[in-house]
């Protein structure tokens, strides 16, 4: 740890439950272009070196970012938007409704509703967006009725059904 430490290849930091270490430069030692001619990576005593999450929290973020890429692929594809999985205002509407215990569906659901019933209506339109949908009015929307006889959303229609 010393020799790590004093090299800078990792940053350590106590806190009251013991104490945090940070891999510096954790993202150019994961790019396989910066290890061309190497197979491994390899320590001083010459055992192989992974990084594994050291706690649970850190399993459920890898888990969510998962999600949240999944969620927002879906509302574009249904929306035909463009919002990107990475703002950390988009991740932090998502993680909140996961924490709640929200499931993919319940997501899907919500994005299937809204889209549906605000798609066509210009005043609505704009409200298609995460921070809308996935914020506190989240469990108002999952529990709304779809909306029958609107009109088809244009993004989900099949190039054979265009006449």
């Amino acid at each position: 740890m010393k020799y790590l430490r004093k090299t800078g290849r990792i940053a350590t930091r106590r806190t009251t439950r013991g104490m945090v270490i940070t891999i510096v430069n954790y993202d150019y030692y994961q790019n396989p272009k910066s290890y061309e001619n190497h197979t491994e990576s390899h320590n001083e005593t010459g055992t192989r070196t992974t990084r594994e999450p050291h706690d649970k929290q850190e399993c459920k973020n890898d888990k969510n970012k998962d999600y949240i890429v999944e969620i927002v692929e879906y509302l574009n594809q249904k929306s035909g938007k463009r919002f990107s999985p990475r703002t950390k205002a988009t991740a932090s509407h998502i993680n909140a409704r996961l924490a709640e215990g929200r499931t993919i569906e319940d997501f899907k659901r919500v994005i299937d509703v809204k889209v549906a019933e605000w798609i066509n209506d210009p005043k609505m339109q704009k409200y298609i967006c995460p921070e809308t949908l996935f914020g506190p009015k989240f469990e108002k929307y999952l529990n709304s009725k779809p909306v029958t006889g609107q009109q088809e959303n244009p993004f989900l229609a099949k190039p054979w059904d265009q006449k």
